[in-house]
């Protein structure tokens, strides 16, 4: 009980240094981009990447503070995804850019939309359901996706179901294939920047002076 007592006691109280750590951090960025005004497609994902953060790791700031009806700190926490889908976003205007010689002309043109909409669209459409069927209450010592345990017959049965079908397909699952998917794009860059260095090596190789 102890052991358990002193576990729920750091977990209650580490986010609050560590989610503050992160507001500040992200609070920089959106600070540095707004007042320098940059207008290049890698800015604007990273301003409204670090804008979804904050928010996201508010919720994490609040901890326990929030229990037992946190439901805007278990949306928050929720939402929190849309992170891993613009990562997604700037891994991929890497690859264009490197790979794919894309200029910033091309970029703002043909990407910017889809880069930025894209991921803020699918992050709302994950967290939807949970406020439509009210999931997100107390989960233990935060509020996220919450399913009563006891009684696990007849309707609670069925909640608990739901309830673990709806974390895996808007947390887990989603936040898998975005893991996957810059690992993806990350090795087509090493590939794209190790056969240019190769090239170069020949180039150099071959012609001396």
């Amino acid at each position: 009980m102890t052991h358990l007592s002193i576990r729920a006691k750091l977990l209650s109280i580490i986010p609050h240094f560590t989610a503050g750590l992160s507001l500040l951090i992200f609070g920089f960025i959106v600070f540095r981009i707004v007042r320098n005004r940059e207008q290049r497609t890698f800015h604007r994902v990273l301003l409204v990447m670090s804008t979804c953060d904050l928010i996201s790791s508010f919720a994490y700031f609040t901890s326990t503070w929030a229990s037992p009806q946190g439901t805007k700190q278990g949306i928050g926490i929720q939402f929190g995804v849309v992170t891993a889908f613009y990562n997604c976003s700037l891994c991929l205007q890497y690859l264009l850019v490197v790979r794919y010689k894309a200029t910033p002309v091309q970029l703002r043109k043909k990407y910017d939309k889809c880069l930025l909409l894209i991921p803020f669209i699918t992050a709302i459409v994950l967290t939807l359901p949970g406020i439509v069927f009210k999931m997100h209450a107390n989960s233990n010592l935060w509020c996220w996706i919450a399913v009563n345990y006891e009684n696990c017959v007849g309707d609670h049965a069925e909640s608990i179901w739901k309830g673990n079908i709806y974390d895996c397909a808007s947390y887990c699952i989603s936040l898998w294939l975005a893991i996957f998917c810059v690992m993806f794009a990350q090795l087509l860059l090493f590939w794209t920047v190790r056969q240019t260095e190769k090239r170069a090596h020949l180039h150099r190789w071959s012609h001396p002076w």
